[in-house]
């Protein structure tokens, strides 16, 4: 009798685990369409003295002006992607102005440029929707690491 009542509960418990993957595709689709709803994204923004500094780096102004557009999660964020992908590939260590060429601006640049271009790299497919909602967190996360440095930058030559 002692040995039963275990038995019952390991019986139970086998026969829930069983999802197929049509439920697991649609329970992605539905955690995705909760997702999209009004979620805001926290982007930090350039320090308002890199816009006056006559050696402004106009490059990372105007990428940052793309994530800024960025402000939640929605089909478009893919095109708008491909479009900082552009933007970086046109950022190197050699055109970086100083003071902005230290090594922690050009590691965080680096990180950055790797999350988005891998990111470029996703095909279309909902089977790497998941993937891709951790790789964009990732996306802002690098970036607004790299942001913060900036800023630091900005006000220590101010």
């Amino acid at each position: 009798m002692r040995f039963l009542l275990p038995l019952i509960f390991f019986l139970i418990g086998c026969s829930d685990n069983k999802i197929s993957k049509k439920t697991l595709s649609n329970k992605t689709k539905t955690d995705l369409k909760l997702m999209n709803q009004n979620k805001s994204i926290d982007i930090l923004k350039i320090d308002s003295l890199l816009f006056y500094n006559p050696e402004r780096w106009n490059e990372i102004v105007n990428l940052s002006n793309k994530f800024n557009d960025i402000i939640a999660y929605n089909s478009n964020n893919k095109s708008k992607i491909k479009s900082i992908s552009v933007d970086l590939k046109q950022i190197d260590e050699s055109n970086i102005p100083f003071p902005f060429n230290t090594p922690a601006i050009i590691g965080r640049l680096k990180v950055l440029k790797t999350y988005v271009y891998k990111v470029d790299l996703y095909k279309e497919q909902e089977n790497n929707a998941e993937i891709f909602i951790k790789d964009f967190n990732l996306i802002l996360n690098s970036y607004n690491f790299l942001i913060n440095q900036i800023n630091i930058v900005a006000r220590e030559f101010e």
